[in-house]
């Protein structure tokens, strides 16, 4: 029969804590019911059946037990024989601060179920990872791995960091789950309790225990026998409804948080899948004890009706989200019609930019400046516009570098509602945190989603590739964004998480426009009315003192300071910053002198990364080597004209400048990410090791 046991420890084995558990506790638990929500969806969603067609929703049931009268009966067949692990000195100061109190109150549980699902799939004995196998056998990385998936290894998967089985676990105040799976080749029955190593009387025992069946060398099996009397008593004691046939998994999660409750779970499904209920992908059904079944579908006006219920009203929701939601709910609905073709949206299109860095005019990005202007002229009628955008991304490979294209989409509609409200959805995740930028009053989606019929979608792998582990940010700085995906990938994350607010801005010609008042609150004094009195206008004291003598009420009047002319230094050069083949200096508007002649020009190059102040000190000689024998056989070509290379070095060339209007073009860069250029007229005895010295004439230096 089964039992809950920790198998004791070797005196040679390490005793590691959960810090991972820490981790993810820090990470997303301020509120806990959204992690546990956003986690568990995500991986009913991914184990979909692939032979159910897209009009098949994933159904998720929550059922909430609350005061069962059952309780004493419940908790000393299935979790009495935990207390004494969990009332471990060593358990009680990692985890609870202090023997559980639960095991002493009425049993309060979550059993959690989905359906039109593939279960648990695998062999429960297998455990090489060497067999291929092993990657798509669920039951083997959801109970014998912690911060392990096999997700990485599957393509146009939610998930990735296998850490959010751990939410599970956090979810009960014992740290204890159990799972009731029916796959197509198997049925398994299985609990697993996740604590810190720790001592009852002079054992010590590991921090993981099942409730299992054990061999003779303690390692632990699921009971396969769905006739077992064991089996049809836990199934009939914590509700769950799953017929011998139906696959999927079904998991309770005893001694539940008593944060977690219908009104949360209601809240945090619209916040994180409204989107994917809306398509149809997934039905919720949320209920406890005695209540009515409270049921998420396609249905935008019974959402209305939950989000008015179960959001906080308006006055105490700082966050504003049920406005927010409701105003999504009705977005969504109208772009999710127009996929469908029952609606229409305008629909527009944008070039990939040759750099997705300081993009200062998004005009040129479409088709025409008529295109651009009938998209602008949309916007501001307040209709609804889908702009598609094209991207390359760039990713490493066993061969050096590819180059992939994609596309996605933003929808826009202004005016619509009080404030921003804008959302950026991957694979039907939502992604929670994005930054803020204007205060601009309109609806906004960034959508990632792979097209109809397509079999792969490398931006979906890109962008979560820089999702946190609880999927509600973004951070490129995750070590493997940056191990998988090139330099300039960061710029190309921030271009698809700041496009929405930008082509606002473009359509509404906030872009690069000019506060004349800007510094008027710091650059102002106290003073008179100026002109107000003859004194004033320049009259004499005693004019002055001929007006009343009623004390004149002073106001502070805002003036602009008159600031001294700055001097510039006379320059030779200037960059063409508008030259996309690579990087172009040419003679300024004020070319050199023949008794100037002939002068010397050093450039400094290296790729420019967003966030790095210091190009110069970031670049790698894997980047581009300006070194070569001859002219002809350089990677980076030099088309010079009036002028000529007189040193190369990796990222260091030098050229005598011999004619008052000349022009020097470097190519061979790659295309993807933008040059940083430092430009400076040198003397002589700098040529050699480009030692500062001071120049033969005025200083000057330009970057770019």
């Amino acid at each position: 029969s089964m039992e809950w046991k920790f198998n004791p420890m070797g005196d040679d084995e390490s005793r590691d804590g959960s810090s991972l558990v820490e981790f993810f506790r820090s990470d997303v638990f301020k509120d806990f019911t959204d992690a546990l929500v956003r986690e568990d969806v995500q991986n009913r969603l991914d184990a979909k059946q692939e032979e159910l067609d897209e009009g098949t929703p994933v159904r998720v049931r929550y059922f909430l037990s609350e005061n069962s009268a059952d309780s004493a009966r419940l908790i000393d067949t299935w979790l009495k024989a935990l207390q004494p692990h969990c009332d471990s000195k060593q358990c009680c100061e990692a985890y609870f601060r202090k023997p559980l109190q639960c095991f002493n109150q009425p049993l309060r549980y979550l059993t959690i179920e989905c359906f039109n699902t593939t279960g648990l799939k695998g062999d429960p004995a297998e455990c090489n990872e060497n067999n291929e196998s092993i990657k798509t056998n669920d039951f083997y990385w959801m109970f014998r791995n912690v911060g392990r998936s096999g997700k990485p290894r599957l393509k146009g998967k939610r998930g990735s960091w296998g850490i959010g089985k751990v939410v599970y676990h956090l979810a009960s105040e014992a740290n204890s789950i159990f799972c009731y799976s029916v796959s197509k080749n198997c049925f398994a029955l299985m609990g697993k309790s996740q604590l810190e190593p720790h001592m009852i009387g002079d054992q010590m025992y590991r921090k993981v225990g099942y409730f299992a069946d054990f061999d003779d060398k303690g390692f632990a099996m699921p009971v396969s026998d769905i006739s077992n009397p064991q089996v049809k008593a836990f199934k009939a004691d914590f509700g769950i409804t799953r017929g011998n046939d139906d696959l999927g998994t079904s998991t309770v999660i005893p001694f539940c948080r008593k944060d977690v409750t219908v009104g949360k779970l209601v809240i945090s499904a619209i916040r994180s899948y409204l989107w994917e209920i809306l398509k149809g992908h997934v039905v919720i059904e949320i209920a406890a004890n005695g209540t009515e079944t409270i049921e998420l579908t396609a249905d935008v006006e019974k959402l209305n009706g939950y989000i008015e219920k179960y959001f906080p009203p308006d006055e105490s929701d700082k966050k504003g989200e049920k406005k927010k939601f409701l105003a999504f709910n009705a977005f969504y609905a109208k772009i999710i019609a127009s996929q469908k073709h029952q609606a229409d949206i305008r629909k527009f299109a944008l070039k990939d930019p040759r750099s997705y860095n300081n993009i200062f005019d998004y005009k040129p990005l479409f088709s025409s400046p008529a295109e651009f202007d009938e998209a602008k002229k949309c916007y501001q009628n307040g209709d609804f516009l889908e702009v598609e955008a094209a991207v390359t991304i760039g990713k490493r490979t066993d061969h050096g570098q590819e180059s992939i294209p994609s596309r996605f989409s933003v929808y826009l509609q202004r005016g619509q509602v009080d404030g921003p409200q804008v959302s950026l959805i991957r694979d039907g995740l939502t992604i929670l945190k994005l930054p803020a930028h204007r205060r601009t009053a309109f609806c906004a989606l960034t959508l990632i989603e792979k097209p109809d019929g397509a079999t792969d979608y490398p931006l979906s792998d890109f962008v979560r590739a820089a999702e946190s582990p609880s999927h509600t940010d973004l951070k490129p700085s995750r070590e493997a964004f940056g191990n998988v995906y090139t330099q300039g990938s960061v710029s190309l994350l921030k271009y698809i998480m700041d496009l929405m607010w930008e082509l606002s801005a473009a359509f509404t010609d906030v872009a690069g426009t000019e506060d004349e008042s800007a510094f008027d609150d710091y650059f102002s004094v106290e003073g008179d009315d100026w002109g107000s009195s003859d004194a004033g206008a320049g009259g004499t004291d005693d004019a002055a003192q001929e007006q009343p003598t009623k004390k004149k009420r002073r106001r502070r009047k805002k003036i602009k300071p008159v600031l001294p002319p700055i001097e510039h230094r006379r320059s030779f050069f200037r960059i063409v910053d508008q030259w996309n083949e690579g990087v172009k200096v040419v003679n300024s508007d004020t070319p050199a002198k023949p008794e100037d002649l002939p002068w010397m020009l050093q450039l400094k190059l290296a790729y420019a990364a967003e966030g790095v102040k210091a190009p110069l000190k970031k670049y790698d000689l894997s980047d581009f080597d300006c070194r070569s024998e001859d002219e002809a056989s350089a990677t980076i070509k030099a088309n010079c004209t009036g002028c000529k290379v007189v040193k190369r070095e990796p990222n260091r060339m030098v050229f005598e400048v011999a004619s008052p209007e000349f022009a020097l073009e470097l190519t061979g860069f790659g295309t993807r990410r933008d040059v940083f250029v430092e430009a400076r007229k040198i003397a002589g005895s700098e040529v050699i090791d480009g030692t500062p010295d001071e120049v033969a004439d005025e200083g000057e230096e330009d970057a770019e």
